[in-house]
C-alpha cells in the first residue's frame, strides 16, 4: 500500500465510481452523486485547504486509485481522520496501512496531539479496522447527527500521539 497525493484528475475516475455507488456511500454525510459534476464538486470541497493531508490510496507496483484517506481539523479544530476504500480493495489491510501512513504523516507534520475517527456505530467494517488499530472509544453520541439516512448516532474513537508513537514508531 501507498499514499500520493490526491490529484482530482487522476483520481477522479475510481472516486466518481465510488461516490456514485449507494452501498459505498451509505454511511456518508450525504447521498451518492448523480453526476460527474457533483463528484468534482464533492471532492473539490473535501480537499481545498487540505490538499496536503489527502491523499489516494494505491497498490503498487499497480497505480490505479483504490481509494481516498485524508486528516482534516473538524470545526472543533480537533483533527479527523476519513478513509473510504472501493469495493474490490476491501479485506486486504489497505485501510489500516493507510490510516497508519495518513496518522504518522500528520503526527509528524501537523503536530496533532491526537487524531478523531467519527464512526457510525453500524459501519462494522470501519469499526473493525480503527479497533484493530487500537483507537479508544471515547463517546457515543445517541441521535447525534442527520445523514441521509436519517438521525444516526456516533462513535467517537481516539488515537493519541504517545499511543500511536508506542504502537507504530514515532510520527
Amino acid at each position: 500500500m501507498a499514499l500520493r497525493r490526491l490529484d482530482l484528475d487522476l483520481d477522479f475516475n475510481a472516486f466518481h465510481r465510488f461516490l456514485s455507488d449507494a452501498d459505498c456511500v451509505k454511511f456518508m454525510m450525504a447521498p451518492g452523486v448523480t453526476s460527474e459534476d457533483e463528484t468534482r464538486t464533492m471532492l473539490t470541497r473535501w480537499t481545498t485547504g487540505w490538499e496536503d493531508t489527502s491523499w489516494s490510496i494505491f497498490d503498487p507496483p499497480d497505480e490505479a486509485t483504490l481509494g481516498r484517506i485524508s486528516t482534516f481539523q473538524n470545526d472543533e479544530g480537533e483533527w479527523e481522520v476519513g478513509v473510504m476504500l472501493l469495493p474490490e480493495a476491501r479485506g486486504r489491510g489497505l485501510a489500516r496501512s493507510a490510516v497508519i501512513g495518513a496518522l504518522a504523516r500528520t503526527f509528524e507534520q501537523k503536530k496533532a496531539p491526537r487524531i478523531l475517527a467519527d464512526i457510525d456505530p453500524e459501519n462494522t467494517p470501519s469499526l473493525a479496522v480503527f479497533r484493530g488499530l487500537e483507537f479508544k472509544e471515547i463517546g457515543y453520541f445517541k441521535d447525534h447527527c442527520t445523514t441521509h439516512l436519517g438521525l444516526r448516532d456516533t462513535l467517537l474513537m481516539e488515537m493519541a500521539r504517545e499511543a500511536f508513537d508506542a504502537l507504530y514508531g514515532a510520527g
